[in-house]
């Protein structure tokens, strides 16, 4: 119930294959950029990052609390775009 990082930096503009190796439901949400992207156990999604730079925060729906203040143990991450 975790990223395989704790950060991530991409370009703007770039596509991101996201990947869900675990046997639950997850999602690939950053909320302040509308993308949700919803991944059953196995599935894999292209998630195109938009051009405006700057830092959010990715997280899973079912496994994140509260996704503006993550805890340690929230499914949660860190993501630049520069």
């Amino acid at each position: 119930f975790e990223f395989d990082q704790a950060s991530y930096s991409f370009p703007p503009g770039s596509t991101v294959l996201v990947r869900n190796d675990d046997p639950f439901f997850h999602t690939f949400t950053i909320d302040a950029l509308d993308i949700d992207v919803e991944l059953t156990p196995g599935s894999e999604e292209l998630v195109d990052m938009p051009e405006q730079r700057g830092a959010y925060v990715v997280f899973c729906r079912p496994h994140t609390f509260e996704p503006e203040e993550p805890a340690e143990d929230d499914m949660a991450a860190s993501i630049t775009i520069e």
